[in-house]
């Protein structure tokens, strides 16, 4: 019985082989329970370009398309190129963080929904800046990441905009004095 048995990469329990699934951030084996859990708590990239809207869901272990292919299969974005982890503010709180290599970060904050209070009216011009990104009525000068990661806020979402490192200065740029303003509403 031992033989047909596979320790997980993350809990380090031994399973049977027909109970485990595969960590695709470190090409080991995982069993089925913390492979939901990390699908459940995974961070979400769009990535904006002329050609569309890609969506990708990204755990500590699982790195997907939205149609559930690995993204080993994705000519996007490469597995290796993308790191997820949790980032404690205290002993209660904290949020994900998931980071793309060879991508800038030129925004960061967090967001909240359309509540009518006086946080959530200053966040509305971000979300909606968001929202008419993923339905294309923006034609962006570069691609674009929007990176909505997991808080221990209920009611809010961790919020990164990326771009790579060498469209940088061209998307500040492009977005003139409403980068301000949008980074702003992120704080």
């Amino acid at each position: 019985m031992e033989d047909n048995l596979e320790t997980c990469c993350d809990c380090n329990e031994k399973y049977p082989t027909d109970d485990i699934g595969w960590s695709h951030s470190q090409e080991a084996p995982l069993c089925r329970m913390c492979e939901e859990s990390d699908m459940q708590y995974a961070s979400t990239l769009r990535i904006i370009t002329l050609e569309g809207v890609r969506l990708y869901f990204i755990g500590k272990h699982v790195r997907m398309t939205e149609y559930g292919d690995d993204l080993a299969y994705d000519d996007t974005i490469d597995p290796k190129w993308v790191s997820h982890s949790w980032v404690s503010t205290d002993a209660w709180r904290g949020y994900t963080e998931t980071k793309l290599k060879g991508w800038d970060m030129v925004m960061d904050g967090w967001t909240t929904g359309g509540w009518d209070d006086a946080t959530a009216i200053r966040k509305q011009k971000f979300n909606k800046w968001c929202q008419d990104l993923c339905d294309m009525k923006i034609t962006v000068p570069c691609p674009v990441a929007l990176i909505a990661d997991r808080t221990s806020n209920v009611f809010s979402t961790a919020m990164t905009v990326a771009v790579k490192t060498e469209d940088v200065e061209l998307f500040k740029e492009w977005l003139d004095s409403d980068y301000e303003e949008l980074q702003e509403a992120l704080r």
